[in-house]
């Protein structure tokens, strides 16, 4: 496995496989940014389950309900805007 060491990261970034960046910058991001479902397909697991709260009311979805949903959003150009 190579590990990606960088002077400036954090000790979490220097332990992570090189691999985990490039799918983040090249693939999730992107995914997110531009809201491409078929593009997230490809980072996610096919049983991944999924937690989280909006305005404060918990859900908790599988793949395939995540995706639906995040392909009605469209992209999230919005969060990045400040970048």
């Amino acid at each position: 496995m190579i590990i990606r060491y960088l002077q400036g990261r954090t000790a979490i970034d220097r332990l992570l496989p090189v691999s985990v960046f490039e799918t983040l910058e090249k693939t999730y991001f992107p995914g997110i940014y531009e809201g491409d479902v078929q593009l997230l397909r490809t980072v996610y697991h096919p049983g991944t389950l999924l937690f989280g709260d909006v305005k404060g009311q918990p859900y908790a979805r599988n793949l395939e309900q995540y995706l639906d949903l995040r392909g009605g959003r469209g992209a999230d150009r919005y969060c990045f805007s400040g970048l």
